[in-house]
């Protein structure tokens, strides 16, 4: 996988393999990210669900997926008991073949889309993602059963906190060293006032 050589990461071959956490796990979240590492092996003509939670009656459906048209990474947000939906496309291709870090986070005003940890869409948004009592699917969407992913999942990750562009940036770039400025003052001794 990403993290653990060739071998590693979860392997989906677009036919019926996929992941379920069982219902009663998600909870509504006012603010959330939703991380994972992605490794495609084709592009079809089919959305290719990575990882997805709704309902049976596709109420409130939130997803991460590649879309059959263009084979770009898309946000999903559903919340069709309330008559809305939030699509965000990116603007950067799934790279077959390849790993790739995908982040969707939301906040409370907006949902962002990042691809390798670069900001490629925004949309204003204050809906919560709710997922309670809902399962999640890894390489599926959800329970409809359709979407299969073709490819491998590593390090997927679910936060109850809108996580901030450098934390986002730095789990997409393993390794970049990070620079802080540190400094060290003392009063003056002549200074008035309270020290």
């Amino acid at each position: 996988g990403r993290f653990g050589g060739g071998a590693g990461g979860m392997g989906f071959d677009g036919v019926d393999d996929q992941m379920e956490a069982s219902s009663g796990v998600g909870v509504a979240l006012d603010h959330g990210t939703w991380e994972a590492w992605v490794l495609p092996r084709i592009c079809n003509a089919n959305m290719q669900s990575l990882v997805f939670a709704n309902t049976p009656t596709y109420g409130n459906d939130a997803g991460l997926v590649i879309t059959p048209t263009g084979c770009v990474y898309q946000v999903w947000h559903d919340r069709s008991s309330t008559g809305s939906t939030t699509d965000i496309y990116g603007t950067s291709k799934a790279t077959i073949g390849s790993w790739s870090h995908l982040a969707f986070t939301w906040d409370g005003s907006f949902v962002r889309l990042y691809v390798n940890g670069v900001l490629e869409r925004e949309v204003a948004d204050s809906s919560p993602v709710d997922f309670s009592g809902k399962p999640y699917y890894l390489g599926r969407y959800g329970d409809g059963g359709g979407g299969r992913f073709n490819g491998k999942l590593d390090d997927v990750l679910i936060h109850n906190v809108a996580k901030s562009p450098d934390y986002i940036y730095r789990r997409a770039n393993p390794g970049v060293p990070t620079i802080r400025f540190l400094a060290h003052t003392e009063p003056e001794a002549n200074a008035q006032g309270g020290f």
